[in-house]
C-alpha cells in the first residue's frame, strides 16, 4: 500500500486591495443586519488571529513530530496573512463610516492581553482549538453552501473564500499541537464552554456601529 503523503499546509501571500468604492456598504446578502454580523467577525479577526499565532507558537519547541511542526510553521504563515487582509478589510468599514473599528479592535487587543496573563501557555492553546472549532464550522458552511457564497457580494467574496479554505486546511493543527505538548480533554473541554460563552458575549460586542 502507498504510504500516505504528509498533510502540508501553504501560506499564500495575498494582497486583495479592497476598495471602498467596489464594495457597497450592505455586502452581505444587501443586507444590514447580516453584513454587519460578518463585519463583526472581521473585527475580530486580527487580534483573534495573533493570539492564535502566538499559542501555537508556545508549543513549536516542543513538538517532536516534522511532519506536525510543518504543518504549524504553515498555520501560522496562514494566520498571519488571514489578520493583515481583515485588518486592511477592517479600514475599509471604517471608510464606510463605522468609525468605531478601531476602538474596537483596540479593546479586543486589551482584553487578549490579559488572557493571555491569566491562563498558562496550554490553556492558552486549548482556547485556540476552541476558537478554531467555531471558525472550521464557518468555513464548512462557506465551502459547502452555494446560498451562503452568493450572498457574498463579488468584490469581497475572495477574501472570506480564501479564508474559509485555509481555516478548512489547517482547522486540526492547534488540536494536534495541543495533544503533543500533553494537553488533556478535561482542560480542554472546560475551556470550550468557557470560550463559547465568551464568544457569544463578544461578537456582539464587536458589533461595529
Amino acid at each position: 500500500m502507498k504510504p500516505i503523503e504528509p498533510r502540508m499546509i501553504q501560506r499564500r501571500d495575498l494582497e486583495l486591495a479592497l476598495d471602498p468604492v467596489s464594495v457597497p456598504r450592505d455586502w452581505c446578502a444587501d443586507d444590514a443586519y447580516a453584513t454587519t454580523f460578518m463585519n463583526a467577525l472581521s473585527l475580530l479577526f486580527p487580534e483573534g488571529e495573533r493570539f492564535f499565532i502566538d499559542a501555537v507558537k508556545h508549543a513549536r519547541d516542543r513538538v517532536d513530530s516534522p511532519e506536525l511542526a510543518a504543518q504549524v510553521a504553515g498555520f501560522v504563515g496562514q494566520e498571519a496573512m488571514h489578520g493583515r487582509e481583515h485588518r486592511a478589510f477592517n479600514r475599509l468599514l471604517v471608510a464606510h463610516g463605522y468609525t468605531v473599528a478601531p476602538r474596537i479592535d483596540a479593546r479586543l487587543g486589551g482584553f487578549l492581553r490579559l488572557v493571555r496573563r491569566i491562563l498558562s501557555p496550554r490553556s492558552q492553546l486549548a482556547v485556540t482549538c476552541a476558537l478554531e472549532h467555531f471558525t472550521a464550522l464557518l468555513a464548512e458552511s462557506m465551502l459547502t453552501s452555494e446560498p451562503i457564497r452568493a450572498e457574498i457580494h463579488p468584490a469581497v467574496r475572495p477574501l472570506w473564500m480564501w479564508h474559509s479554505l485555509e481555516e478548512s486546511e489547517h482547522k486540526a493543527v492547534a488540536f494536534d499541537a495541543y495533544r503533543a505538548v500533553g494537553g488533556g480533554y478535561l482542560r480542554r473541554a472546560g475551556l470550550m464552554v468557557v470560550t463559547s460563552l465568551f464568544f457569544a458575549v463578544i461578537h456582539p460586542w464587536s458589533t461595529p456601529g
